[in-house]
């Protein structure tokens, strides 16, 4: 299996770090305007700073799990108030 260097794919390498904080910044959603706006803003300046498609795909990808995973929350909260 060929492996890969920071130096064949520097856009990836320096996008990864950021990532990971952009991540972490907005690990537990919210329910407000102002937290998916952050989401949004975050995002969207993540990809027009590395506009490839590998790095669109990994927000996206992301955000997605975000809204699953809020959905899921207030499912779950939903349920557990009629209880």
């Amino acid at each position: 299996m060929a492996g890969v260097k920071k130096k064949d794919i520097p856009d990836i390498a320096a996008f990864m770090p950021e990532f990971w904080e952009f991540v972490k910044s907005v690990w537990i959603p919210e329910d407000s305007d102002q937290y998916w706006k952050e989401v949004c803003d975050k995002a969207q300046e993540l990809y027009q700073k590395y506009p490839v498609d590998f790095v669109k795909r990994q927000i996206l990808g992301f955000c997605e799990y975000l809204d699953q995973k809020w959905q899921d929350e207030r499912d779950k909260a939903g349920t557990e108030e009629e209880q």
